[in-house]
């Protein structure tokens, strides 16, 4: 049986290596990354094209597109325009408070949930077992035998 610093321990470990797969997936130089990467539908079908359209562009209101198609992560490293949507301390903050939602935790870390779980459960019980324990030292010491049978008698 592990003890609850073992078990924090573990948990601090997942955290950790569930952070760094998030910013690996997130901070890529991929398309859908990319602030100003918009999915436009195609006309007539059912589906998307990325396609980079800068702040300029936008706040002028353009009505010529002056962007490029951005639909590939090739696309996305080549591009000299490429900004991350999020950063670290947006994806690390994300991240904690999904660990903090318990569905959301339940659902996409099990592990985590579980191990959170546990450690409850034996705070929980040692706990009723230090109380248990600080009950009976408390209890008043009679002073003689006439107090510890009267004591006895009224416990029963």
């Amino acid at each position: 049986m592990r003890t609850p610093k073992e078990i924090k321990r573990k948990i601090k470990d997942l955290r950790y290596r569930y952070l760094q797969k998030k910013y690996k997936k997130l901070l890529a130089r991929k398309p859908e990354n990319c602030k100003y990467n918009f999915r436009q539908p195609l006309k007539g079908e059912n589906t998307t094209i990325g396609l980079c359209i800068p702040e300029s562009s936008k706040e002028k209101n353009e009505v010529e597109w002056q962007g490029t198609i951005c639909d590939q992560i090739e696309d996305a490293k080549s591009c000299l325009r490429f900004v991350c949507k999020l950063s670290k301390k947006r994806i690390s903050k994300q991240f904690n408070q999904e660990l903090e939602d318990e569905e959301v935790c339940r659902e996409h870390y099990k592990d985590i949930y579980f191990l959170k779980w546990v450690l409850e459960e034996k705070r929980s019980f040692f706990q009723r077992f230090l109380n248990l324990f600080r009950k009976r030292k408390i209890q008043e010491i009679p002073e003689s035998n006439e107090d510890y049978d009267t004591k006895q008698d009224e416990l029963s």
